[in-house]
């Protein structure tokens, strides 16, 4: 499994979310515009250390 930061916005407030997944990062804009009902994604690209903070959740997808 690989691991992504995707940026987005929902309702007005833009957010990142860790993800570990094997789907493209296309299914992964496909699954927070769906699912999670963002209203735009910024951008799905590979985690680093950066994005990986103590504490941060990683969702599973």
């Amino acid at each position: 499994m690989k691991r992504y930061n995707v940026s987005f916005e929902k309702n007005g407030v833009y957010q990142s979310n860790l993800v570990e997944t094997d789907k493209s990062p296309v299914e992964i804009g496909l699954y927070f515009r769906d699912v999670k009902k963002a209203s735009h994604v910024f951008g799905v690209d590979f985690a680093t250390r950066d994005d990986e903070r103590p504490g941060k959740p990683v969702l599973k997808i």
